[in-house]
C-alpha cells in the first residue's frame, strides 16, 4: 500500500508542473499548489481536484516579487503540518530582459530566489516528514552558465540564454550547498529533458509551435519527477540526475566559493 504522502508544487497550470500534479494526485497523495491566481489556474485546479482521492490545497503568489512569496510559504507553514515532498518547478525563460515588481531581474527572481525562500521557509515542515524531500528542477543548459565567483548572483549585460543558464547552474549547486548544510533532508537538481512546455512561449509563434510538436509531451517528465519524489534513492544526498541518470554536475571553477555564497543567500532570504 502506498504511503499518502503531502507533495507541493510550484507552477502546476500547465506543462510538467500540471503533469506532476496529476500523476501524483492519481496516486491519491495530497497536492498543494503554488501559483499565480488566473483562469489558467482555475482550470486546471479543478482538474486536479476531481482526480484521485488525496486532499487538494492551492495557494497564490506572484513568483517573481519576494514579498508575495514569503507571504504564501508562511502561509502554507501554518496550515500545513509537515511536508513530505517539494517540487521547486516554476521557472521562466525570458527572450528580453524584464524586471519584477521589486526591480529583480525576471528569470533570477521566478528560477532562484523563490525556489530559495520557499525551500527556507518549508524547511521545518520537511524536518517532521519521515523522509523529505526537495527537487529542484534545473537544465542541461545549466553547463553553459558563467558563473563569477565574487558575485555569483550577478549575469552582468543580459542575454536570454546566459540568464537562464546562469539560473540553473545556480540551483543545481543549492541541492549540493544545502545536502551539505541541512542533511536532514535529501535535495536533489534533475534535468528533465528537453520537453514541449511553454518555457518556450517567449519565441516567435511559428518556431515554439513546432518545437512542441517535435518534442515529447510533459508526461515524460512528469514520471521521473514523480520517480524522485517518492522513490528511495541510492545516490548521495545532493545529487543532480540527467532524465534518469545520475550524473556529476559540470562546475564552474569557483564553485566553492559560490557555494559559500549561495549558502549565505539562502540564509537571508529564509529569514
Amino acid at each position: 500500500m502506498i504511503q499518502q504522502k503531502n507533495i507541493l508544487i510550484s507552477g502546476t497550470t500547465s506543462g510538467i508542473g500540471r503533469a506532476t500534479a496529476l500523476r501524483l494526485a492519481r496516486e491519491n497523495h495530497n497536492i498543494i499548489t503554488l501559483n499565480r491566481p488566473g483562469s489558467r489556474e482555475e482550470k486546471a485546479f479543478q482538474k486536479l481536484q476531481a482526480t484521485g482521492t488525496g486532499t487538494k490545497h492551492r495557494y497564490f503568489a506572484d513568483l517573481s516579487t519576494a514579498r508575495a512569496v514569503r507571504e504564501a510559504a508562511a502561509e502554507i507553514a501554518r496550515e500545513i503540518p509537515h511536508l513530505d515532498v517539494l517540487i521547486n518547478n516554476a521557472g521562466v525563460f525570458q527572450t528580453k530582459e524584464r524586471l519584477s515588481k521589486d526591480n529583480t531581474e525576471l528569470t533570477f527572481a521566478v528560477n532562484v530566489r523563490a525556489p530559495v525562500i520557499i525551500t527556507g521557509t518549508l524547511l521545518p515542515l520537511l524536518k517532521k516528514a519521515n523522509s523529505g524531500r526537495v527537487l529542484f528542477v534545473s537544465s542541461e543548459l545549466y553547463k553553459r552558465a558563467n558563473v563569477n565567483g565574487d558575485n555569483p548572483f550577478s549575469i552582468g549585460k543580459f542575454k536570454s540564454s546566459n540568464a537562464y543558464a546562469h539560473s540553473k547552474m545556480l540551483v543545481s549547486l543549492l541541492a549540493e550547498v544545502l545536502a551539505e548544510n541541512y542533511p536532514e533532508v535529501k535535495y536533489y537538481s534533475l534535468h528533465p529533458g528537453v520537453i514541449a512546455t511553454e518555457v518556450f512561449r517567449g519565441y516567435p509563434k511559428i518556431i515554439s509551435t513546432l518545437l512542441n510538436k517535435m518534442l515529447p509531451g510533459p508526461d515524460k517528465a512528469a514520471e521521473l519527477l514523480s520517480s524522485l519524489a517518492l522513490e528511495s534513492q541510492k545516490e548521495p544526498n545532493g545529487s543532480y540526475f540527467m532524465e534518469n541518470v545520475p550524473t556529476p554536475l559540470v562546475k564552474p571553477p569557483q564553485a566553492e566559493q559560490v557555494k559559500v555564497q549561495l549558502l549565505e543567500y539562502f540564509k537571508n532570504q529564509s529569514a
